[in-house]
C-alpha cells in the first residue's frame, strides 16, 4: 500500500535548521517506511523506524508533542496504517486536535482498558493468519491495516488506573 502527499514539519529553533521541510511521501514512504522526525546540520532526514516499541522522554517545552503530533500525522497518512490515540487528560489536549486523522481516540479509563484488550485480541487474530499462511510479517491491507497505539502521558494513564483499581 502506498499514498501520496507532503508534511510540513515547522521548526522553532535551533536556527541552523530549515523553518519548512517538506516530505514526500508518495516516492518512499510506504506503511513500513520510517517516519521523518527532522533534519540534521547537514540537512540530512532524520529517521526513526517503528518496528515495535517507541517512547519519547524529554523536559517541558522541548517539543516533544510536536514530534509526536508529527509522527501522527505521517502515519495517519499512510493507506494501510491506522492510529489509535490515548489522551487521559481531561478533554484530551494534545490529541483531539487530531481526531480527524485518528482511527479512533480514548479518553478515559474504561475505554484504554477495552480498546488495549482489542488490540491484545487483534495481535493474537493476526498471528494465528501469520501461522496458517507461513508469514513470518504482518502483510497489511485496507481492511487489516497496522495498528500503531500512541499514549500521551502514558505516567497519567497508569496513576488513574492505580487510583481506579483502589476503587
Amino acid at each position: 500500500c502506498q499514498t501520496g502527499g507532503v508534511v510540513n514539519v515547522v521548526y522553532a529553533e535551533p536556527a541552523n535548521f530549515p523553518s519548512e521541510v517538506l516530505y514526500d511521501q508518495f516516492e518512499t514512504r510506504t506503511w513500513d517506511a520510517p517516519v521523518v522526525l527532522g533534519v540534521d546540520a547537514q540537512n540530512m532526514y532524520v529517521e526513526l523506524v517503528l518496528n515495535i516499541h517507541a517512547a519519547i522522554a524529554g523536559a517541558t517545552s522541548y517539543g516533544k508533542s510536536t514530534m509526536v503530533n508529527s509522527l501522527i500525522l505521517q502515519l495517519a497518512q499512510r493507506e494501510c496504517v491506522s492510529v489509535i490515540g490515548i489522551d487521559m487528560k481531561p478533554f484530551a489536549p494534545e490529541f483531539s486536535p487530531l481526531r480527524p486523522v485518528l482511527h479512533d481516540l480514548v479518553t478515559n479509563l474504561v475505554k484504554a482498558h477495552e480498546k488495549l484488550d482489542w488490540v491484545i485480541s487483534e495481535m493474537y487474530r493476526r498471528g494465528r493468519i501469520m501461522q496458517e499462511n507461513s508469514w513470518k510479517k504482518w502483510r497489511p491491507s485496507i481492511d487489516d491495516p497496522v495498528y500503531y497505539v500512541v499514549i500521551d502521558e502514558y505516567a497519567e494513564l497508569i496513576r488513574q488506573d492505580k487510583s481506579a483499581a483502589g476503587k
